[in-house]
């Protein structure tokens, strides 16, 4: 059995159907469902219709769908009674009984029928995108993070400008805050957004740090890995920095500087460490019974109990990453520890926490 207790950020989140879906890249998973991962690289958008969920992917390989997913491919979009398809480097349209192409592939493109069969063209020069039955045109010469609507409404990405939403009838475009997740949910402060509201119970990344049992990361929570459950609240542990330090661990936002200690007694001794506006902390490290946090210009704070002192930084060690063959195949720069029940977790600074039961 596999459990995905928290996921971090991935190369897609999607929100089908008011639940949300994500992959790492060579998984996708179902986060707060039934136990189940899927082994898909190369994933576009999931997609909610009456025969349950469809995945759009850049490859052909088809995972077990187990009756729940179906094959994944380029895809095949039915809408009011019109339909959408790519084949032999050919988006292919379909409605009142007529079958015309749209579109034909270029050289090192990638094309793919999104929600409401929208089209889609990745390639060297750029994105094009196309209503259904409509030649798709020039989005950006550069767009990264693509995210559809699930209706195919609207396309949001991050451009030369920086992340916008741009909707797809009339050409509207909003300018977006963080990285897009959705065409209408954004990841910034190491959370998901929407607009002023932040869904801190989905997926939280922090920097990963284990004493014992207890696990600071994921979700930004502790866990208790013996009793299978986070002890503390979403946002107790920053996205930056987490080490351990005496019975807890002090956490620091990288960016903010801000941080506190998170211990048997909850959240304390909060501070903020006075850093450069150009510079961010890179790293805590323990040396001779303190903490250090270090920043990327090399100015060093010495952790004391009750605050913050500087000092020389201590060299912050840069261990190779390790990959890790799991059943759900392998995961990235991760580390992994044996419950006593015999359940297997394992956890990488990106927020993933994930474990197997034999």
């Amino acid at each position: 059995m596999i459990d995905l207790f928290a996921a971090g950020w991935g190369e897609g989140w999607w929100r089908v159907r008011g639940a949300f879906w994500v992959s790492d890249g060579r998984r996708l998973w179902a986060p707060g469902r039934p136990a189940r991962v899927w082994r898909v690289e190369g994933v576009h958008q999931v997609l909610a219709d009456d025969a349950g969920l469809r995945v759009l992917a850049a490859s052909e390989h088809r995972p077990d769908p187990a009756g729940v997913l179906r094959p994944v491919g380029p895809g095949r979009a039915v809408y009011g009674g019109a339909e959408s398809w790519v084949a032999d480097g050919y988006v292919y349209h379909r409605s009142g009984g007529v079958t015309r192409a749209v579109d034909r592939s270029g050289p090192g493109e990638r094309t793919w029928i999104g929600g409401g069969g929208v089209v889609v063209v990745e390639g060297p020069d750029g994105v094009r995108v196309g209503l259904p039955g409509r030649t798709p045109t020039l989005l950006a010469a550069e767009a990264a993070g693509l995210r559809l609507a699930e209706d195919g409404a609207a396309v949001a990405f991050v451009g030369p400008e920086g992340a916008e939403r741009v909707a797809l009838s009339g050409g509207a475009r909003t300018t977006l805050v963080g990285l897009p997740v959705t065409d209408r949910l954004q990841w910034r402060d190491g959370a998901l957004w929407s607009g002023r509201v932040r869904f801190g119970s989905v997926v939280q990344e922090a920097s990963a740090a284990r004493l014992g049992h207890l696990l600071a990361g994921p979700a930004g929570r502790v866990w208790d890995l013996v009793a299978a459950r986070a002890v503390t609240a979403p946002g107790t542990v920053l996205p930056g920095a987490t080490a351990v330090v005496g019975d807890g661990f002090v956490t620091v936002d990288g960016e903010t500087g801000r941080g506190h200690f998170v211990g048997p007694g909850g959240v304390r001794d909060p501070f903020v460490l006075p850093l450069d506006p150009d510079d961010v902390v890179a790293g805590i490290v323990v040396a001779d019974g303190a903490a250090w946090a270090v920043t990327a210009l090399g100015e060093g704070f010495r952790w004391t109990g009750a605050g913050w002192s500087p000092g020389n930084a201590p060299r912050i060690p840069r261990p190779r990453p390790a990959e890790l063959e799991t059943p759900a195949g392998p995961f990235a720069d991760a580390a992994q520890w044996r419950s006593p029940d015999g359940s297997t977790w394992v956890w990488n600074h990106g927020g993933w926490l994930v474990r197997f039961v034999a």
